[in-house]
């Protein structure tokens, strides 16, 4: 778990980082800023792997994160805690990304979602920030 963790924050701040310098006025989404910048496109596109998958819709920048293996029901509930109580300590990086996103991009909101899902596609957590 803290591994995937370490991974979405990295993401997230390659993320930021890049798009800060893409961001430009007159698109009235982040998803219309991206899909008119290729080099914003392809900073996405290279996040996708290892069963992490990230994209912009609206106005939310979206990591959906993929487990390998398929967890039973009974397991279920553990899982969730531990996504839980590694996305409390990363909250306020996910918080400042967006902020930051928000500022560069001058839109008036800008979200960061997390989703998870169990290896049978089966979303287990999900999360706006």
């Amino acid at each position: 778990m803290t591994e995937i963790f370490k991974k979405t924050l990295v993401c997230v701040t390659m993320a930021v980082l890049m798009l800060l310098t893409a961001c430009s006025g007159g698109s009235a989404t982040l998803e219309e800023m991206v899909a008119n910048d290729e080099d914003a496109k392809a900073v996405i596109e290279a996040q996708c792997n290892d069963g992490q998958t990230v994209e912009v819709k609206d106005n939310s920048l979206i990591y959906t994160y993929k487990y390998e293996q398929v967890y039973k029901t009974k397991d279920l509930k553990k899982v969730k805690l531990d996504i839980t109580k590694e996305l409390e300590n990363s909250r306020l990086e996910f918080q400042q990304a967006a902020a930051a996103l928000k500022e560069s991009s001058g839109l008036e909101k800008i979200d960061v979602k997390i989703v998870y899902l169990n290896g049978d596609g089966e979303e287990i957590y999900s999360e706006v920030i």
